[in-house]
């Protein structure tokens, strides 16, 4: 049997995020993904298995950390808004 493959678009759509939201967890070796030719593939089980690990509107790690600056760094956020989302402030 074989398993569905995704793009970076097909993997946004699926999980109502940006393609740069896609590319950073790509990137960051969040999300496991592979080259064929010149295009990006995510394998279902790749997707499967980032949100089987515990993740909050498919961003954030549950386990959040309270240290605004790593956290600021780890999702692309100015330091103000990783101290409101710590702080739980919309």
């Amino acid at each position: 049997m074989t398993e569905d493959l995704y793009t970076i678009d097909g993997v946004a759509e699926k999980a109502k995020v940006s393609r740069s939201t896609v590319c950073r967890w790509i990137h960051s070796g969040r999300m496991r993904s592979f080259k064929v030719g010149g295009t990006r593939r995510i394998p279902e089980s790749a997707i499967a298995e980032f949100f089987a690990a515990g993740t909050v509107g498919g961003d954030a790690p549950v386990e959040a950390t309270q240290d605004p600056r790593a956290l600021a760094r780890e999702l692309g956020i100015s330091l103000a808004a990783a101290k409101r989302q710590i702080a739980g402030v919309a």
